[in-house]
């Protein structure tokens, strides 16, 4: 049987919605369950083919939609926007404003809630460089005056928010961290220990809320 075959025979031992599989790095899936954790569940795995499933995001789609807009822009669009962009669609696709409300809330939450964990990788990152000479106390210290969290995001006045701009200042250093490091590192930080959870979700509480509020509106 070729590799093509295989995959549609095991696609369609899918459960739900669950009715494809793709290729994903192990940490665009750690970025998934922590979203799904977020709302207080969790990937589950198909008993028939032992590979993690998602289909309860299913119904957090404009969420996962937010957070892949603020992922893939690499930060340059803000919640604020993403949730205009998502809740505007959705409106349109309806024709229901309510409905456009409860997307923009969910789109507003996960991009929030992406640009938080990988603002906290961000950080994580940086200290582990000035610990392995990588950053110098010199180099840390231009980036903490000027405001800038890592040399690859820089943070607006909605940081608690977990918006972020790209830093012109992250090509000066040689361990620059793509989208999928932050992410990565910054799940790890969030949930390595429950002080480190509480304090996301105080900086973080708006797009938690939001993404919230739309998950409900939308069941």
């Amino acid at each position: 049987m070729s590799l093509h075959a295989l995959a549609n025979h095991m696609a369609e031992k899918g459960r739900g919605p669950d009715t494809m599989l793709i290729h994903m790095a192990p940490s665009e899936v750690r970025g998934l369950q922590a979203l799904a954790q977020a709302h207080g569940g969790s990937l589950t795995v198909n008993p028939e083919t032992g590979l993690p499933e998602a289909g309860f995001l299913d119904k957090l789609l404009p969420a996962i939609i937010g957070a892949g807009i603020s992922y893939f822009s690499g930060g340059t669009i803000d919640p604020m926007t993403a949730a205009a962009m998502v809740g505007g669609v959705e409106t349109v696709r309806t024709g229901d404003i309510g409905k456009g409300i409860s997307a923009g809330l969910g789109a507003y939450g996960g991009a929030g809630l992406t640009a938080g964990v990988m603002g906290a990788g961000a950080s994580s990152i940086s200290a582990e460089q000035l610990a392995a000479g990588q950053l110098s106390s010199g180099q840390l210290a231009a980036e903490q005056a000027a405001g800038v969290t890592r040399g690859a995001f820089l943070p607006t006045a909605e940081a608690t928010q977990g918006a972020f701009l790209p830093s012109s200042a992250a090509t000066a250093y040689t361990a620059n961290p793509s989208s999928a490091d932050l992410l990565s590192k910054g799940f790890d930080t969030v949930t390595s220990s429950g002080d480190a959870a509480k304090k996301f979700a105080m900086a973080n509480w708006k797009p938690m809320a939001a993404a919230a509020l739309g998950n409900v509106a939308t069941v």
